[in-house]
């Protein structure tokens, strides 16, 4: 069985940018969902169902991503190392379809005020087509709604909270210090 670290946090929160981190810092496989899904071919239908729910800031459904996921780990993962998970799962019935297939061994969960996190995604926003106001405000509904159980879901002993606030290299030392 496949042994992963997982990564989560609301939107804007810097998952991406602190796996690139963890990933080159310490030799794991970055994982990233959102990079899975964005890479889908636009033109397929499975593409046309995937990036019509992306452009509304809405996830795609747990059964697909589980096996769009499993798929690409299947095909691009060929050595036993942990891997790391940037964003998937993403909710608990994700999490219960992967129960046998890959072990969660730590959660990073990134935390911090909202308002800082949609300030970022704002900025970011001229870069990616689902980081408008309207989409980013649903996405942090979503992210509530579905990502936030996920805490509960995994043992308090492998969930590690880090504020996600400060500067990219401070919360880089912080992640060290868990890892």
């Amino acid at each position: 069985m496949q042994k992963a670290i997982l990564v989560v946090g609301p939107p804007g929160a810097g998952k991406g940018t602190q796996a690139k981190l963890i990933a080159k810092n310490f030799g794991y496989k970055h994982i990233s969902t959102g990079e899975i899904l964005r890479g889908l071919d636009k033109n397929t239908a499975l593409g046309k169902k995937v990036f019509a729910l992306i452009n509304k800031g809405n996830f795609v459904p747990a059964k697909l991503t589980v096996d769009i996921v499993l798929k690409y780990l299947k095909e691009n993962v060929k050595s036993s190392k942990i891997i790391l998970l940037d964003g998937f799962p993403r909710n608990v019935t994700q999490a219960k379809l992967i129960k046998n297939k890959i072990e969660i061994i730590k959660v990073i969960a990134f935390t911090g005020r909202t308002s800082v996190f949609k300030e970022r995604l704002i900025k970011r926003g001229q870069g990616r087509s689902d980081d408008t106001k309207e989409v980013i405000n649903h996405r942090f509904e979503v992210y509530k709604r579905e990502t936030e159980p996920l805490l509960k879901h995994y043992s308090s002993q492998i969930v590690h909270k880090i504020n996600a606030e400060p500067s990219i290299k401070a919360i880089f030392r912080e992640v060290e210090k868990v890892l």
